[in-house]
């Protein structure tokens, strides 16, 4: 159903995803950086968006983030190369036309409040917008923090999550899949994690000897 993928990492996992790729699916994917990027526009031209060349794409999240432009900061030369990233590195991302996007560690997307929007969630907010297929991958969503859970939630169903109240477990379920470790298993169907046995234990804190901890 998919035939153009991107994949978007934190820096440190894009070897990890196309190592993995290879070994457990036999999927060849390419990575993108920019250096890449000027490597391709030397030999296909400046105008032509690299990001079509290839259908399967693994890429960092910082590589594509969308970069401020203060121009009372910064030099001229400064100003141009964060135009040029701009344009080539994240809008023509957003213009290559790709069915799938799968954002691992997708709670550094996230921000905090209304006002303070990251350059990274308004990269997936603009990403969700244009792809078919929009899916975050993360083993700490909610980070005990609800302004966080929501506003990623948003990113998924901008509609469904249009207000706070919505933050419901029935609802969240119906965007979100929970794999939970003590169900992961291998190729054999054997438990990967040790089945652990968990209980109560009640301390007693006093207010005298345990004032401070308490």
């Amino acid at each position: 159903m998919a035939k153009r993928t991107l994949i978007v990492v934190p820096s440190g996992l894009v070897l990890q995803w196309h190592e993995e790729l290879v070994s457990k699916f036999n999927e060849h994917f390419v990575i993108y950086n920019t250096e890449y990027v000027k490597t391709l526009k030397q030999s296909f031209g400046e105008d032509t968006n690299v990001w079509k060349l290839n259908d399967k794409i693994i890429v960092s999240m910082d590589t594509i983030k969308p970069g401020k432009i203060p121009a009372d900061l910064l030099s001229d030369n400064e100003v141009k190369k964060r135009q040029w990233h701009n344009k080539n590195m994240f809008e023509d991302v957003l213009r290559a036309g790709f069915d799938i996007v799968i954002i691992d560690e997708a709670h550094k997307l996230s921000k905090k409040n209304d006002r303070a929007e990251s350059l990274r969630f308004k990269l997936g907010r603009q990403l969700s917008r244009v792809v078919p297929v929009f899916i975050l991958l993360s083993a700490t969503p909610h980070q005990g923090d609800e302004d966080l859970f929501f506003h990623l939630l948003q990113l998924v169903d901008p509609v469904l999550f249009s207000d706070r109240k919505m933050l419901t477990p029935e609802l969240v379920k119906e965007v979100c899949v929970r794999n939970k470790k003590r169900a992961v298993v291998d190729f054999d169907g054997k438990r990967i994690f040790k089945h652990r046995l968990t209980s109560f234990c009640n301390i007693t804190r006093t207010s005298d000897e345990n004032r401070e901890e308490m």
